[in-house]
């Protein structure tokens, strides 16, 4: 079983847009793989390639994410859910029949504050799919968590940055993993432990918080210290950084991701 586990970023998430564009363009279609997972924007993009909306996807990313995701009120920056909502169900409606009918099985990681860990549900049979997407996004401090089944959830990044365990965890034998930073990049624990007290009062989510860095710090060193992992990264710095609404380095972190998907397919020697 081939499966392709993807990671967030923010915005950095154009690289893995482009990147699919970039596989949709070269022949291979969803049925590639057997097995998604993403998390945080990944999760989001994934399952616009799942569904053949790959065209949509990039909307999304070039055009209406810089146009009324991020966003101020007064000096405090906030990203706004319910526009990504609208995107989501009426912009660039994400196909919930075609997802349903899809027999590759995709999953969101979502945060579970109360206990400290990731949680991953099936987007195939989930009742509300976007639902659980957007929870899949929730950053503390720039949103509230998104309750499901009265439990609050926040981005799935923060405690499975690249969820490539659970992949392999549900039986596949060759993991594609998709990063949107370069290798050798690690996350300050310093800087978050510090923030982790200005975000919020709530006790467990200064947890998640100030334990961010550690988590994905791991799962970093881990795909750089494995061989058996298909690993897909930019070679250095991508044009935009995790909350960028600037158009053109958007549009070019897109281009970034179609060509690297050609060098990957070109080096595996795959052919549509």
């Amino acid at each position: 079983m081939r499966a392709l586990a993807a990671d967030g970023g923010g915005m950095r998430g154009a690289f893995t847009a482009g990147l699919l564009a970039g596989f949709r363009d070269q022949g291979i279609g969803h049925s590639f793989f057997d097995f998604y997972i993403g998390s945080s924007a990944g999760a989001c993009t994934l399952t616009y390639y799942l569904t053949d909306q790959v065209d949509e996807g990039i909307r999304i990313w070039q055009e209406h994410l810089p146009n009324g995701f991020m966003k101020w009120r007064g000096i405090r920056p906030y990203n706004d859910l319910d526009y990504l909502g609208k995107i989501f169900r009426e912009i660039e409606p994400l196909s919930v029949s075609t997802l349903r009918s899809r027999k590759e099985q995709t999953f969101a990681a979502v945060s579970n504050p109360q206990t400290l860990e990731a949680e991953y549900i099936n987007l195939n049979s989930a009742p509300d799919p976007v639902r659980i997407l957007l929870a899949g996004v929730a950053m503390p401090f720039f949103t509230g968590p998104v309750v499901i089944n009265d439990r609050p959830y926040y981005d799935g990044g923060i405690t499975s940055a690249i969820p490539f365990k659970k992949a392999e965890a549900d039986g596949a034998n060759e993991v594609w993993v998709v990063a949107t930073t370069p290798i050798h990049y690690r996350r300050k624990p310093l800087r978050w432990r510090v923030a982790s007290w200005f975000i919020t009062f709530d006790p467990q989510v200064r947890k998640l918080i100030a334990n961010r860095p550690v988590w994905e710090n791991q799962t970093l060193e881990e795909i750089e210290r494995r061989t058996d992992l298909v690993v897909i990264r930019p070679t250095e710095n991508l044009p935009v950084h995790w909350r960028n609404s600037d158009k053109g380095a958007i549009r070019a972190t897109v281009e970034i991701g179609r060509q690297t998907a050609k060098n990957i397919l070109a080096e595996r020697r795959i052919t549509a």
